[in-house]
């Protein structure tokens, strides 16, 4: 089975500003809908389209009533962010609207997701695998947007062809690919609460930026993630209560019985408390490879970062076996 993802700016000012074509692209989408095709929408934000969240979603539910799950996603493009700040400023803005966005959503019955800033239940310790990407010249990228021979970055992300009906993979590139970036590799992860759900971060935004964003960059994880904790735990509160957790709260500070501090502490102490909980049981279940020196899963025969084999003495349950 294979599902399409379709690049799309829903407004039609911004889609033909970005990406063109929206008449057609539109009649495809009613195309595809009509038919019960499985598809996706994705949308990248740029600074001048970030404030448009909320717009988009109204227009969803106006123009495509049956498209029900959209995904947003940040941009990736160091000419928009002449300096930190600017990044900053559009990550903040982007992560407002990402929320006011979803919670207009949920009214219609439209699902907004995002990977940029729901994270809460990823747990990996590289943010990406590793792509098989198949490129127009017939090669394979390790990334959707490394495709190009003309783009400086090309021979860096590609790890293999398909050639004379035959696929041929450098499984020595595409291990150095993946070791490269992760949390293991770079020193800003070594003590941050959000690495395990972070993974170091993407690759091509660290070729494709000044190091000088990095903690802009890891600023704005750490951001997301809290804010995702407070969501799910108002939506349990919700749930539970039948109140809303804000307001709940903020009825609790206006009465003197909570502390503004005392609750960022415990918010945040949960977060640290999840990940050390998640760091400890992974060092402490986990298996460290003789090669490569990166923790895998107990009982497995090679390991999944560099394909060593692991020590005989392991051993292989049979459910181990059967996964």
């Amino acid at each position: 089975k294979v599902d399409m993802a379709v690049s799309f700016e829903i407004l039609e000012r911004l889609q033909n500003k970005e990406r063109g074509s929206y008449d057609k692209v539109a009649a495809n989408i009613d195309m595809m809908l009509e038919r019960g095709y499985p598809f996706g929408i994705r949308t990248t934000f740029t600074p001048e389209s970030v404030s448009s969240m909320t717009e988009m979603v109204e227009h969803l539910h106006v123009r495509f009533p049956k498209l029900k799950r959209v995904v947003y996603d940040t941009v990736l493009a160091p000419s928009l962010f002449p300096a930190p700040e600017d990044l900053e400023k559009y990550y903040d803005d982007f992560l407002d609207g990402f929320y006011a966005a979803k919670k207009i959503a949920a009214t219609y019955g439209i699902q907004i997701d995002s990977v940029a800033v729901e994270m809460l239940s990823m747990i990996r310790d590289r943010t990406c695998e590793g792509k098989i990407v198949l490129t127009p010249m017939g090669t394979i990228s390790s990334c959707a947007r490394v495709s190009s021979p003309k783009e400086s970055l090309y021979g860096a992300y590609t790890y293999g062809e398909v050639k004379n009906g035959k696929v041929d993979f450098d499984n020595e590139r595409f291990s150095g690919i993946i070791n490269e970036s992760n949390i293991y590799s770079q020193e800003i992860c070594r003590n941050c609460f959000a690495k395990w759900n972070c993974g170091g971060g993407c690759r091509l935004f660290h070729h494709s930026f000044s190091p000088e964003y990095e903690k802009v960059r890891c600023d704005f994880v750490k951001k997301s993630l809290k804010r995702q904790l407070v969501a799910v735990l108002a939506d349990r509160f919700k749930k539970n209560t039948g109140r809303d957790f804000d307001g709940y709260i903020r009825g609790k500070i206006e009465n003197g019985e909570l502390l503004v501090s005392g609750i960022v502490l415990t918010i945040v102490g949960f977060v640290l408390l999840c990940w050390k909980g998640k760091s400890n049981s992974l060092e402490r279940e986990g298996i460290v490879c003789p090669e490569c020196q990166h923790i895998v899963r107990p009982g497995v025969k090679y390991c999944t970062w560099c394909g060593a084999k692991m020590p005989e003495n392991q051993q292989i349950t049979d459910d181990n076996e059967r996964e």
